[in-house]
């Protein structure tokens, strides 16, 4: 299914993986009552007919996972769905705003083991207007990294087990490296 040309996936085979993730994807998701409800946003973009996921490095003054690279993200507010929580947790960190993202659909709930954290991922295709920036919260991000999907998958920039990813100088590992391997196990089918 996946068109390889020099290592990078093609615009085809990246439009074929989103045909493939609106098809696949959950529709629906709950918080699960076991452990604090959280949301994150996982925010693909195609560039130049590559498909890219933005990550974040969290700010290292934060409480929990501090200068962990993630998804945007954060914990459920009074009564909000999770799709309402990874959608403000996206403005206030990025500026992503929710008009700017097609829902694809929605991951297997995850648990941070320390932290006791119950994550819902929601998987969004964004499409930004012309010239935008985002709007970084240095209170809670302290860098923003594009890596393409095509070199997340290659096994050379992964642990055997999915236990981490890396991009350049960067490690990303925990909760994040579980949630971006259930993706990478579906676009591989």
């Amino acid at each position: 299914m996946l068109t390889e040309s020099d290592g990078n996936i093609t615009k085809k085979s990246s439009e074929e993986i989103i045909t493939l993730l609106r098809r696949t994807l959950s529709k629906d998701a709950k918080f699960i009552e076991d452990g604090k409800p959280a949301a994150v946003l996982i925010p693909l973009v195609m560039i130049n007919g590559q498909l890219y996921v933005i990550l974040i490095r969290r700010s290292k003054k934060l409480k929990y996972h501090g200068g962990e690279y993630g998804f945007p993200g954060g914990v459920k507010e009074n009564d909000e769905t999770p799709l309402q929580t990874a959608f403000r947790e996206a403005e206030e960190e990025l500026g992503i705003k929710k008009d700017f993202v097609e829902v694809l659909g929605f991951l297997p709930s995850i648990r941070t083991y320390i932290t006791n954290f119950s994550i819902v991922p929601v998987v969004g295709l964004l499409s930004m207007p012309e010239g935008f920036t985002f709007n970084v919260n240095p209170k809670e991000v302290e860098e923003v990294i594009l890596p393409p999907l095509s070199h997340l998958m290659e096994e050379a920039h992964q642990d055997m087990f999915g236990k981490y990813y890396l991009y350049d100088k960067h490690k990303i590992w925990g909760a994040s490296a579980r949630i971006l391997s259930k993706l990478l196990e579906i676009i591989k089918r």
